[in-house]
């Protein structure tokens, strides 16, 4: 089952999330165990057909076995850092680790997740992880309790085609009308994308008038565009920047 998952922002905005269900992080887990097998059988497959192991002295077979098998050890670290929260499996499921205020986690996050997997996960089958997401009021097992993360349903695509931002797609004759956008992060970007399909879905418009104000005062904008026009013209000008530099 999925819960609805209050997040304050860092911009003091609330936005409602959906917490990934028990299930969907289940079936991602197992989907990355394939992968893990799938990835250590095909090694073992090409090193046994070359005779690999018999070729090299025995001190140096284990360090290199110790090498070509460290990604199994260090997949779900490696993933989440490298695609901002989300392993093969996480994708595929369409779920992503994130902060409790909705911004994208550190390295040391992901790390300490990885390093209590083994209690949460490996050590326990999974049983501990289970219980912790289910009584949890944020979704979280141990290593989210400890890292200040949770999981995530993705409200977007992965692809703006199939969202209300896809007539946001900079034009190569496109002019910059708001250029303080520059000094906003992708992070509050992100925000603003989520904040204006969250309000595009029926949400509180408040949430949207509430960032507009943020975002003004930071940036020193002043504008009669209305709040949804100016988060869609700011998206506009800050990819248009993005992409020119």
């Amino acid at each position: 089952m999925e819960d609805s998952l209050p997040i304050q922002t860092t911009q003091n905005v609330r936005i409602d999330y959906v917490a990934a269900g028990l299930g969907n992080r289940i079936l991602a887990t197992l989907l990355d165990i394939f992968i893990r097998i799938a990835y250590s059988v095909a090694v073992l497959l090409l090193l046994s057909y070359f005779n690999f192991f018999d070729k090299l002295p025995n001190s140096v077979t284990s360090t290199l076995a110790v090498l070509i098998f460290l990604p199994v050890l260090l997949y779900s670290f490696l993933f989440e850092t490298f695609m901002e929260g989300q392993t093969p499996g996480k994708k595929i499921v369409k779920i992503k680790v994130v902060m409790l205020d909705g911004t994208q986690p550190a390295v040391g996050a992901y790390f300490l997740r990885w390093v209590i997997r083994i209690l949460d996960i490996d050590i326990f089958s999974g049983i501990i992880a289970c219980i912790c997401i289910s009584v949890s009021d944020n979704k979280q097992r141990i290593g989210d309790i400890a890292a200040g993360t949770t999981v995530i349903r993705m409200q977007m695509p992965v692809s703006l085609k199939e969202t209300i931002l896809e007539n946001l797609k900079p034009k190569p004759d496109y002019t910059v009308k708001f250029p303080q956008v520059a000094i906003l992060q992708e992070s509050e970007i992100e925000l603003l994308q989520s904040v204006l399909q969250f309000n595009s879905e029926g949400g509180n418009p408040i949430v949207l008038t509430r960032l507009c104000e943020k975002i003004k005062t930071k940036t020193g904008i002043h504008t009669t565009l209305t709040e949804e026009n100016l988060i869609k013209t700011l998206i506009h000008d800050y990819k248009h920047i993005s992409f020119q530099s």
